[in-house]
């Protein structure tokens, strides 16, 4: 709209001005387009600016929020291991009190994350939230070893993506979405004493067992990956 007139103007800035006029409408419609488009990419700008500034406050939170999951995890796991060793008479088992401290910076981290970061926490959230309420129902009835196993594997399960995130919930490191390995699951189950006679005592047949399970879950999780 500005270079055209000139190049057949052959001299005469009539036929310049008459383009021009003739073009008004058209000219005045594409700058205000343009003007949106600025205007547009500005506030998006600012949104994502604003969006990572709430979110590294909210991360702030996240190293309490894993530390007290991972005490909670451990108290569960010692409960786990004391219905294995009654046989599934589970009736006197007493679970840990579940934590509450966790839910204001999962909630604020997933609220200002980016999709990729909020899917991981809502997941690990929505797992957590399940596993609560098994925890919390032992005590009801009679519960066999594969129920304990599989109970035992999803608790790994969530200390694994924990574990997977502490750096990066220090901001030490960026966020890791590396595919999971059994030496997560095993140093997760090391935490619970699973492995460790320094810092537990489970039966060996409950650590056998549980390393094959695991194993087929990662096996299942890297053909879901592929």
């Amino acid at each position: 709209m500005f270079i055209h007139p000139w190049l057949g103007w052959q001299g005469s800035w009539e036929y310049v001005q008459n383009v021009w006029d003739r073009w008004q409408t058209f000219n005045a419609a594409a700058l205000a387009f343009a003007a949106s488009v600025i205007a547009l990419q500005v506030a998006r700008y600012q949104a994502e600016k604003q969006r990572g500034r709430d979110f590294r406050a909210a991360k702030a939170f996240l190293p309490t929020a894993f530390s007290e999951l991972s005490t909670y995890f451990k108290g569960c796991a010692q409960t786990l291991h004391e219905a294995w060793s009654l046989q599934g008479q589970s009736q006197h088992i007493k679970a840990p009190a579940a934590p509450i401290l966790y839910k204001d910076a999962f909630k604020e981290c997933i609220r200002h994350a980016t999709p990729q970061i909020g899917d991981y926490l809502a997941n690990v959230l929505a797992d957590l939230q399940v596993h609560e309420a098994r925890i919390g129902e032992l005590h009801k009835g009679e519960y066999g070893k594969d129920t304990l196993l599989y109970y035992l594997r999803s608790l790994g399960y969530l200390q694994v993506r924990l574990n997977k995130q502490f750096d990066f919930a220090r901001s030490e490191k960026e966020f890791d979405n590396t595919p999971l390995e059994w030496g997560d699951f095993k140093n997760a189950y090391s935490i619970f004493g699973i492995g460790s006679t320094s810092i537990g005592n489970f039966h060996d047949d409950l650590g056998n067992s549980l390393e094959s399970v695991t194993k087929k879950l990662i096996e299942k999780m890297d053909k879901q990956a592929q």
